[in-house]
This record gives structure tokens, C-alpha cells and sequence, in this order.
């Protein structure tokens, strides 16, 4: 990015205000002010405290300031305000927490509070690990490496590659490791232990990414190749220690792990991979049998293995002599289910003297389970609950469910009809009734109480009996004439009652009565007011006249 600094040519401003008297002012007439504008400050941004740069990767940014003596005062401006500072101060410094463009602004005030202000710009890229490579161009971002050495050429420099050296990252990510290493020395390990580097002080003149890569295979050789061309049994991975080709100021350490099943441990070393050979070749490493590891001292990176002669042993692990398992066909034991069992033993695993050994016991194959007995339920209205019968037949479990009864709830009755009663005027009885069955898992009893009517009683009832009404109709009233008298067809009637006994002199006998007009006496000359007419008779005179008149009324 171009800086963008604003510096004016001209050194002294000269500005001339001139004041004139306003009505009701100074009336002794105008009066001309001179005011000088100091010498214009200047600002130049830098990641050193004397630098003049464009570009900064680590936020820190000093700022430096040049004041004309006579200010009265200066303030700085760096993230959008204002803020004083010491006017005799040539130099201050700020830390950004984001990159990008930053611009800062300085101003200075004379007595008369007139200000100049200048400003300067600087681009802050972004550099996590501080190696001074961009993120943006870093290939290891979050680890310091400023060499950027990538040996795979693909993306990830070797600090920060799973594999360094293996563009197909097939390596053993346990036996991988890589870091920055400089001037003041370092170790570089992998994750497992098994390989390491240590690098002393002066072996290298600046910052050299390390790295260790461990796996089966290279590009130019392998495993099986070493053991063809040294005859001797591979005890360690191959391990790649990189930059390969760099010559070190003084030798390095180069320390591998092996494995001493199955070898000569008199004849274990570090072999090295001559590329311009093509051949594996010992190294005459120092060898710790107690610690089961090798060190060579060496003055460049290059492949390396750990090798020793093999020796003639029956067998290195258990399952060298066998896999352990089943044999045999199963039988009952004890209602449960057997079978022998063998099982292989390696002895003095990995020594000359070893040797396979084997031992059969009959284990228990499979439980079959106890004999229990299941929860109650209802069955038939009953409760009942299972008998499950476990035990072993044959070399098989079985497992057989019989149902048997717990309790019978019974069946649905009635007790016997109580003795009976009056109620509502007639005669009843009652009796207790049983719903018997099984809910749930029990059973349960539930009464109600049945009610019967025993008879109609026309007369009530009595101390659980009818009341006997009548034995005749006497019994029940005397017939004869009621109410009073009337017309009807120029007769006269009346009202006559009659009483019945029904069912004469049974439990159920009752009265009742009639009522009907009857004809109470027959008027030959007619009715009126439940009587018959009679004929009134009555003389009237007239001048000295008699004359008899007679009605019937």
C-alpha cells in the first residue's frame, strides 16, 4: 500500500484577521489582530519505533512526531478519538487488534486555539505465529516457520503436515512430528516417543523446519528391501528426518525405539538409507538394551531404521501356538450348559527356549437360569401364575411354562330369600346376591341387594302379610238411597250405593262400591225440584162470581 502522507510545502502561515468595531463596541475605531499559525507537525507511521513504513504484521504501530516548540498543545487520534499528548514526546506507539488500513491523525494548538492537523497511513497484515510470512501466504499459519520449507509440496509446510514427506499423507500419524528449530537448538519427537531428534546449540545458523515421518514405505525403498539387503529383522519403523540433504554445523542426536521380541539384542543398530547406493547401511549406533532404544550422532537428515538378527524362537505371543476357543460338544452340568475350552500358552515368549503349550477345562458355556415363578394374572376368572421350569437337556437350555392355579374366585349365586316384608302397602322380600370373578390379578367379590314384591295387597299389609279387606259385601257397607233427589224424564231419581266384597274372605279380598241414579218414584203428571207435581187448586170471586182454578205444581 502507497502511504498516504499529507505534508504541507509552506513552513510559516501567516493569517491577518482583522476585527472591526460593531455598533455599541469599541468606538476608538478598528483594530487589526495578527495571529501566526505555528509550523505545520508532521507524522510518519512504522513497526519500529524510528521506522517510516507501509506495512506492519504484527499490529504494533509507533508513530513519529516532529512539533513546532511554541505549541501550547497536541493530541493524537488512533481508533476515532482524540487524546492529549506530551507536545515535547517524538514518538509513541499503539497495538491494533485487527488488520487492515489504519490511518492516525495528529494536531497541535497555538495560544489562540488555531490548529494544523496532519495524518499518515499504514496496512497491518495478518501473522498469528509472528515468523513475519502473512496468513495469507503463511503455509504453517499458527506455527512460527519462516523458512516455509514443504517437502511434500503439498499444502501445509513440514511443521504443521501429518506427514511431511508423503504428499498421500499415508504415514503413521503417531510417528509424525515436525517444528521450527534455530541457532539456539531444540527436540523435535514424535507422538509415540519412538523417534526423536535433538538438535544442540550452533547446529544450525538460522530458523530450519524439523520434521520426522514414520511409515512402512518410502518412495525409493521399503521394509521387506532392508531385510533382503542386511539379512537382519526390522525392529523399528523407517523414518524419514527432514530437510533432507541439509549438513548440520555440529552432528545432531538421532534417537530410535525398537522392539527386542524375537532378536539378538547384540546385534541391534541404526541403518541409514544411501541414496547413492541404494543400499541400507549400519551405522555403528550406541545401543541401551535396558531402554530399548538407539542414538546415532549424525551431520545430515536422510531415512533410518532400526535393525538386529533375528534368532529361532517356537513362538513370540499366545496366539503364536493357537487361538483359544470351544471344542468338543456341549453338555449339562448342574442344569447348566458346558463345554472343554483350551486354551494356548506361549512360554518365555520370544526367547530361544520358548515353546507352545495347551490346556483344556470344561467352563460353563451358557447360564440357563433358575426355576421362578411368574406374578399372578387372571385366567378362566380365576388367578393363576406360570411355573417356569429352566434347567439343560442335551447340551441345550430349556425353559418350560406351566400354568397353575393360585385361587378360585368362584361363581356368580344368591343367597336364600329373607323373610318378607311390608312396603308401599304390599308384601316383599329380599336376598343378598354374589359377582364373583378375577381383575387385575386378584379376585374380587362384589354383593348387591336383590328386592322382590311377594303380593299385591288390596287392603295394605301387616307384619309381612295382606290385611284380609272382606268376607262378604255386607262387610263392606249397606247398600242403599244417597245424595239427593232429582228429575229425570218427569220421574224422580236419586243416587243409590251399592258395596262388593271381592274375593270374599282371601288374603287379597278388597271392597269397592258403586254408585248409580235409580228411579226413586214414578210421576204420572210430571216432575219439578225432585218431586212429583201435585195439583193446586184455588177459588176466585168476581162480582159476587166464584170461579175454581187448579195447576199441577
Amino acid at each position: 500500500m502507497k502511504k498516504s502522507v499529507l505534508i504541507l510545502i509552506s513552513i510559516f502561515l501567516v493569517l491577518s484577521v482583522l476585527v472591526f468595531a460593531q455598533p455599541g463596541g469599541n468606538t476608538e475605531g478598528n483594530t487589526e489582530v495578527s495571529v501566526t499559525i505555528l509550523e505545520e507537525p508532521t507524522i510518519f507511521l512504522g513497526d519500529t519505533e524510528s521506522g517510516n513504513d507501509t506495512i506492519d504484521n504484527d499490529g504494533e504501530i509507533w508513530a513519529t512526531l516532529t512539533t513546532d516548540p511554541q505549541v501550547k498543545s497536541c493530541e493524537i487520534n488512533w481508533e476515532g478519538s482524540w487524546q492529549s499528548i506530551d507536545k515535547t514526546v517524538d514518538s509513541v506507539n499503539h497495538t491494533y487488534n485487527s488488520a487492515g488500513v489504519k490511518t492516525v491523525y495528529y494536531r497541535c494548538y497555538d495560544d489562540n486555539d488555531n490548529s494544523v492537523s496532519v495524518n499518515d497511513s499504514i496496512l497491518i497484515i495478518g501473522d498469528a505465529d509472528g515468523d513475519g510470512i502473512p496468513d495469507e501466504e503463511d503455509n504453517c499459519p499458527n506455527i512460527f516457520n519462516p523458512d516455509q520449507l514443504n517437502s511434500d509440496s503439498q499444502k501445509g509446510g513440514d511443521v504443521c503436515d501429518i506427514c511431511p514427506t508423503d504428499a498421500l499423507d499415508n504415514c503413521n500419524l503417531t510417528e509424525s512430528a515436525g517444528d521450527n528449530v534455530n541457532e539456539t537448538g531444540g527436540t523435535v519427537t514424535t507422538g509415540s516417543g519412538n523417534a526423536k531428534v535433538n538438535i544442540p546449540a550452533g547446529a544450525l545458523s538460522t530458523d530450519t523446519s524439523i520434521s520426522i515421518s514414520g511409515g512402512e514405505e518410502t518412495p525409493e525403498t521399503d521394509i521387506p528391501t532392508f531385510q533382503t539387503q542386511t539379512g537382519k529383522e526390522a525392529v523399528s519403523l523407517i523414518y524419514s528426518f527432514n530437510p533432507e540433504g541439509i549438513m548440520f554445523n555440529v552432528p545432531v542426536e538421532i534417537t530410535l525405539k525398537y522392539s527386542d521380541r524375537g532378536i539378538n539384542e547384540n546385534t541391534i543398530d541404526i541403518y541409514f538409507y544411501n541414496k547413492l547406493t541404494s543400499q541400507w547401511e549400519a551405522q555403528d549406533a550406541t545401543c541401551d538394551t535396558s531402554l530399548n532404544e538407539c542414538t546415532l550422532n549424525v551431520s545430515h537428515f536422510s531415512y533410518y531404521i532400526a535393525g538386529a538378527e533375528s534368532i529361532n524362537i517356537e513362538c513370540s505371543s499366545d496366539s503364536d501356538c493357537g487361538t483359544d476357543g470351544w471344542i468338543g460338544n456341549s453338555t449339562c452340568s448342574n442344569d447348566n450348559v458346558s463345554q472343554n475350552y483350551i486354551t494356548y500358552t506361549c512360554n518365555n515368549p520370544g526367547e530361544s527356549d520358548s515353546y507352545c503349550s495347551n490346556s483344556t477345562t470344561a467352563k460353563l458355556k451358557e447360564d440357563c437360569g433358575e426355576d421362578e415363578y411368574s406374578g399372578n394374572y387372571c385366567y378362566n376368572n380365576d388367578t393363576y401364575r406360570d411355573f417356569i421350569d429352566r434347567g439343560c437337556s442335551s447340551g441345550s437350555c430349556f425353559e418350560n411354562i406351566t400354568k397353575q392355579k393360585v385361587q378360585e374366585c368362584g361363581t356368580d349365586y344368591c343367597e336364600d330369600w329373607q323373610n318378607n316384608y311390608c312396603k308401599n302397602g304390599d308384601v316383599y322380600h329380599k336376598r343378598t346376591c354374589h359377582d364373583k370373578g378375577c381383575s387385575g390379578e386378584v379376585c374380587y367379590d362384589n354383593t348387591n341387594i336383590e328386592e322382590q314384591k311377594v303380593k299385591d295387597c288390596g287392603s295394605g299389609c301387616a307384619n309381612g302379610e295382606c290385611i284380609i279387606g272382606c268376607s262378604s259385601n255386607s262387610g263392606c257397607g249397606t247398600d242403599g238411597w244417597i245424595g239427593s233427589l232429582t228429575c229425570s224424564n218427569d220421574n224422580v231419581l236419586q243416587n243409590y250405593i251399592t258395596y262388593t266384597c271381592n274375593n270374599p274372605g282371601e288374603s287379597d279380598s278388597y271392597c269397592s262400591n258403586s254408585t248409580t241414579a235409580k228411579l226413586k218414584e214414578d210421576c204420572p203428571n210430571g216432575c219439578t225440584e225432585g218431586r212429583c207435581k201435585v195439583e193446586v187448586c184455588k177459588t176466585v170471586c168476581n162480582y159476587g162470581k166464584c170461579k175454581e182454578y187448579c195447576v199441577w205444581q
